[in-house]
């Protein structure tokens, strides 16, 4: 077999033509999960799931374990399912490695054997994970899982809320991604709570605003949002809930730095007769430009100069931080910034 993607994976689930060897990996933990329950939910009856489906921690575990649990012939069902829950199949010895071959090379075809990267990174230009890839590339279907693009997100958004009874309309699915962020967990949970608040009705930015849970890195723009227009009274209020949360002041430093240097880029490219966004294909903006274009609008009333100034308080203000660890002086230092931010 070979790589498939998303799409390929529903298709063999839906016609039950399923692989007897999976390998899931990639950035989108929700989706990893999800397909693991969804192929175990079609291939074991819940009757019999002590006998048939056997979840491994693959850090603890040898490829004996493994090949052992894939020999057991399933009883009263068609399949014995055995997930390997990150196992670092990059970092195996030789004799490890021999024996993973074999396994994979003469699978039972009643067995079902799925490789849940979960925490464990795969990087398929590394020398060590290639020949993995390869391996079950042969042998079985390797499923990367990346993460979702805002389009694809909006749409699940838009059909999820349609699902519960509500309506969300895309420019307000893409501001729900803005303040809670892009992980599908945490998305879908956020959902949950603002259809149930919407109660069966079109959801707004007010239902938004009042039940989801902002991200770090939304709450941290925001801030950045308050310095630009002033009010130091509402950045505090912004700074108080990232600490209360336990926000690591570094992410919050850096975050800020991010949205100056946004700014900067946005502004640098209009000045010289581009767009907010033309600069983003030489930066990491793949499906973000929506900041780019935002920076623009938040950056309007400040120069070029100035903004420079901004991103050398921030600077100087990082690499004191950095040599700074009590909660007490990393709040001075990032309150400090603020009042030099606003003063610019």
């Amino acid at each position: 077999m070979a790589k498939i993607d998303e799409n390929g994976l529903k298709a063999q689930i839906r016609s039950k033509a399923f692989s007897n060897l999976y390998l899931f990996y990639g950035e989108e933990s929700y989706l990893k999960q999800l397909y693991v329950s969804r192929i175990t939910d079609k291939t074991v009856n819940p009757s019999f799931s002590s006998f048939n489906l056997h979840n491994i921690e693959g850090k603890d575990a040898t490829l004996d374990i493994i090949a052992e649990c894939c020999e057991a012939l399933p009883m009263m069902d068609d399949y014995t399912v055995v997930v390997v829950h990150d196992m670092p199949l990059n970092k195996l010895d030789e004799t490890e490695s021999n024996k993973l071959k074999a396994l994979v090379s003469d699978m039972s075809p009643s067995a079902i054997l799925i490789f849940w990267q979960d925490t464990v990174e795969v990087d398929g230009k590394d020398r060590k994970w290639a020949p993995v890839l390869s391996l079950f590339d042969k042998h079985g279907c390797c499923v990367n899982f990346s993460k979702k693009t805002t389009a694809d997100l909006v749409k699940i958004l838009v059909n999820g809320a349609t699902k519960r009874e509500c309506t969300l309309s895309p420019d307000d699915a893409k501001y729900l991604i803005s303040v809670v962020g892009d992980d599908m967990n945490v998305l879908l949970n956020e959902l949950d709570k603002v259809c149930f608040f919407a109660d069966k009705t079109q959801i707004t930015r007010k239902h938004i605003d009042a039940v989801a849970i902002k991200s770090a890195e939304a709450t941290t723009f925001m801030l950045s949002k308050a310095l630009l227009s002033g009010n130091l009274d509402k950045a505090y209020e912004h700074l108080d809930v990232l600490y209360f949360r336990k926000t690591e002041p570094t992410l919050i430093m850096g975050t800020l730095i991010s949205a100056y240097v946004d700014m900067y880029r946005a502004k640098v490219s209009l000045t010289n007769g581009g767009t907010a966004t033309a600069l983003a294909e030489f930066f990491n903006y793949r499906n973000k430009e929506f900041r780019l274009t935002n920076a623009a609008r938040d950056a309007s009333k400040l120069s070029i100069n100035q903004l420079r100034e901004c991103l050398e308080i921030l600077a100087q203000a990082d690499e004191k931080l950095k040599l700074n660890f009590e909660e007490s002086k990393t709040r001075l230092i990032i309150e400090q910034v603020m009042v030099k931010l606003v003063r610019v």
